[in-house]
């Protein structure tokens, strides 16, 4: 059985929850390294530089490369609070356009994963536009653009609509493409890596797909992580951005994903597909 967990028996969330309530709810937090939703006014009041962590891990994030405001920031959609399908952070193709992790000095989200036994899931709810770019990263800790620089990219290839994951252990350069998307729409995206077993999973709402090809992990010392920035090896994904949760050490499985859409389709995000 791959590893992953099972959700609490009974529990319901309702319209009023953030993304953090949810994953409570369903009993999904365990190794739940950082969770985010431009919805929740504890999470983003509106204004200012700073997305807060709704984990209780202090992962925060800023709009854009640090606390200055600039033009080519990404930009807040909708009213605070208002928990709807109307609040995202819009990203569009700029050079500093990002959300990185280090804002309190915590460094390291998910950097075990292209390591040694590495082991994680990463889930965004996201609106991507049609690519003009032949790949796009969409998150990801990769800081160089050949094998030498260990990290890992979460991306999307707007030649075929595919997604892909890729690592980089320092030795070698290893891509696993997974389901399509259709552009302007709400997706629930997730990425999924087990070194150990090995398999590498995607998904597209409720579709998944993916591969078992073994690689050797690397160090853990990746770059530092970035959302939908452009980096020296991808044109960051132009995108709107509700909400996401990254888990450092669980594999959710393709049951645990289908819980959480099922969840957030009847209620915080009805128009996925």
């Amino acid at each position: 059985m791959l590893p992953g967990i099972k959700p609490s028996s009974g529990a319901m969330a309702t319209d009023e929850d953030d993304f953090f309530d949810i994953l409570t709810a369903l009993g999904f937090t365990t190794n739940l390294a950082a969770c985010f939703d431009m919805g929740s006014a504890s999470c983003y009041d509106g204004s200012g530089q700073t997305v807060s962590d709704l984990s209780g891990n202090s992962v925060d994030w800023w709009l854009g490369d640090d606390v200055t405001v600039e033009a080519n920031d990404p930009t807040f959609q909708g009213v605070s609070g208002d928990l709807s399908e109307s609040e995202f952070l819009e990203i569009r193709k700029v050079t500093t356009a990002e959300m990185i992790d280090d804002k309190a000095g915590v460094g390291g989200l998910m950097d075990t994963v292209h390591g040694i036994g590495g082991l994680g899931t990463v889930l965004l709810i996201m609106r991507v536009d049609a690519l003009t770019t032949s790949t796009a990263a969409v998150f990801g800790t990769v800081n160089g653009g050949t094998s030498a620089f260990p990290g890992f990219l979460c991306q999307v290839v707007g030649s075929t609509n595919l997604m892909r994951m890729t690592v980089r252990n320092g030795s070698a350069i290893i891509a696993i493409d997974g389901p399509s998307w259709t552009d302007d729409i709400w997706h629930m995206f997730s990425w999924r890596l087990d070194e150990a077993t090995p398999i590498w999973r995607m998904g597209r709402d409720k579709t998944y797909s993916g591969g078992t090809d073994a690689y050797t992990g690397g160090g853990t010392s990746g770059g530092v992580p970035r959302l939908c920035q452009r980096s020296d090896i991808n044109q960051g994904v132009d995108a709107d951005v509700m909400m996401g949760a990254f888990w450092d050490g669980t594999y959710l499985s393709d049951a645990n994903l289908d819980t959480i859409y099922d969840e957030l389709n009847a209620g915080r995000v009805p128009s996925l597909t």
